[in-house]
Order: C-alpha cells, then structure tokens, then sequence
C-alpha cells in the first residue's frame, strides 16, 4: 500500500526507499540513525544521507509522521497513535487512533488548510505523577 502511495506520486521504487519502508512497517517508532544502523547490519548497502532523504520523503508524502519527543532526535512512524507524555517522569505512553478520523473530526478548525499529516502528543502527568504523594503536580 505504501509502495503503492509514491508510485501514484510519482516516485520510483528503489531498494533504499523499500528498506526503509520494510523496516518501520517491522518497527514504526525509530529514529534516522537507528534505522541506517539496522539496515547496516542486515547488509543493506544504504548511507546515512540516503535514510534521511527516504524519511524525508515519507513525511512530506504524509505516510509517516515526525515526532519530537526528546528534543534532540526525531523519530518516524507511521500516523496511527496519540502520543501521551508526562511532564514529571518523561513516560510515554500510546493510544492507537486512525489519522483519517482525527483529520476529519478537524476539519472545521482546519478549513481550508490542506492536512496531510497529523501528529499528536499530549503532555500532562501519569497516573502514577498525578498521584504523587504531596499532592502537588
């Protein structure tokens, strides 16, 4: 299906781009590094560059989403959670959604704006922070 998605945007098909496609389809939530180390050691001839440009791709495409959850690394997955984080103990934690839903629940607030992507996270407290033992949060 997501091979499918760049065919009809015009895009070849190239081993990187299968290999990167392969792998989040195995793994969603990685990083840029840690996909290029994966490939790497399952003997793909593939460059760092080459990894950054296929997600690159991917993203703009809509087909995965960019999230920033640590401020120093990005990491890509395909559209299809919300994303809680606490404030007080940095867990995160998922809920599986469909991003078609959460866009056209949208689409009043968005108007004219053509979305082709969506990413949410939700910061806040745990259930464990919220109860924590002064009552403060």
């Amino acid at each position: 299906m997501i091979l499918e998605q760049l065919k009809q945007a015009g895009y070849r098909i190239t081993k990187p781009r299968k290999a990167v496609i392969a792998l989040l389809e195995e793994n969603d939530d990685m990083d840029a590094k840690q996909i290029y180390r994966t490939l790497r050691e399952r003997g793909q001839d593939v460059d760092v560059a080459t990894v950054y440009r296929v997600l690159d791709l991917l993203f703009r495409l809509g087909i995965v989403h960019r999230s920033n959850f640590t401020q120093q690394h990005a990491h890509f997955g395909f559209v299809k959670a919300v994303h809680m984080i606490c404030r007080r103990c940095g867990k995160i934690d998922e809920k599986e959604v469909d991003s078609k839903i959460l866009l056209d629940k949208m689409k009043d607030v968005l108007g004219d704006f053509s979305a082709q992507d969506v990413s949410v996270e939700v910061y806040g407290y745990c259930k464990t922070c919220s109860r924590s033992a002064d009552g403060n949060v």
